[in-house]
């Protein structure tokens, strides 16, 4: 937990925010939208920064629909500080509160069910939830699994491919809770055929999934500012196709993706938190981000003001 140096970005009624702490926040000349946002979510961050156990339980009660974007961000961060708590060793999915948070050892979200787990070779039943080594995430690392399309691995939910700026690709990983695990094993959507036959998918309340973004590590990158893992990723051509091989690397967590459906939000509720230093280049040069660049689509706060929100 103390090297995921993530900022959140809470998706929710159109209002993009990261929540930083005061003195890596620019002094504003004139306050926008987005920066009374960020002053408000610090305040109410600040509630939850005494990291106690009580914290190691996932909240499934979300705040009211009609609640301020604040209060859905700390409802966020409590998530983020629940999913990022040690696990408890051979048991998918729950938190040991005994332990600390940032404590060595697997998280309760790396020991999620990943795609996989669940997607495997001739739509064979994945079996139970206990079943497989329970190291998810850590296992499978960039998704380098070749029976898995390349969509998966390495193309954004909204399409095209987010190309760091050593010119590696970001590659894409997805792990589910129990909940979404047992409701798809027991209507066999892990077939194809099945999937495309189905009348209705609608997924049980407290489905959870978390979708998390990785780069390639480079000598260059301070490796103590971010959870790093080693991982096979896909190679690919010049022309952007995979040569169906892959390579060793280490990877570092730059994306955090967390989408839960609590009951009453048919909707789910989504909220996604950055690496502080995507586009940051106060602590040197950014994952994302080129002062070279020119036009208004090289403006973060372009794409939060003008834009709006990303769509997973």
């Amino acid at each position: 937990m103390n090297k995921i140096m993530l900022c959140m970005a809470v998706l929710l009624a159109g209002v993009s925010g990261c929540s930083q702490s005061d003195s890596e926040l620019p002094p504003p000349q004139k306050k926008t939208k987005n920066e009374a946002t960020k002053v408000s979510v610090n305040q109410q961050v600040s509630k939850i920064n005494k990291i106690d156990s009580s914290l190691c339980i996932f909240p499934e009660s979300p705040p009211s629909a009609k609640a301020s974007t604040s209060d859905f961000a700390v409802y966020a961060w409590q998530q983020f500080v629940a999913l990022n708590w040690p696990a408890q060793t051979g048991q998918r999915g729950v938190a040991n509160c005994s332990m600390n948070l940032g404590s060595p050892g697997q998280t309760v979200w790396e020991s999620f069910k990943t795609t996989d787990e669940i997607f495997l070779p001739g739509a064979i039943d994945p079996g139970p939830w206990r079943d497989g080594t329970g190291q998810s995430v850590l296992r499978y690392a960039a998704k380098a699994n070749a029976g898995l399309p390349v969509e998966e691995s390495i193309a954004q939910a909204v399409g095209g491919w987010l190309i760091d700026q050593n010119n590696n690709p970001t590659y894409y990983s997805i792990a589910v809770n129990k909940t979404s695990y047992d409701y798809v094993r027991s209507h066999q959507f892990y077939n194809e055929q099945v999937v495309s036959q189905a009348e209705n998918v609608n997924f049980p309340n407290d489905a959870l999934e978390i979708k998390a973004a990785w780069k390639i590590i480079q000598s260059d990158d301070d490796t103590s500012r971010f959870l790093t893992m080693s991982a096979q990723v896909e190679v690919f051509d010049d022309t952007g196709k995979p040569t169906g091989t892959t390579r060793a690397a280490t990877v570092g967590l730059v994306g955090f993706h967390i989408i839960y459906k609590p009951a009453g939000f048919p909707q789910w509720v989504w909220a996604t938190f950055e690496q502080v230093d995507n586009v940051n280049t106060s602590t040197g040069h950014a994952s994302y981000y080129s002062a070279n660049c020119s036009g208004e689509y090289c403006d973060p706060i372009y794409f939060a003001e003008k834009i709006g929100p990303t769509v997973y």
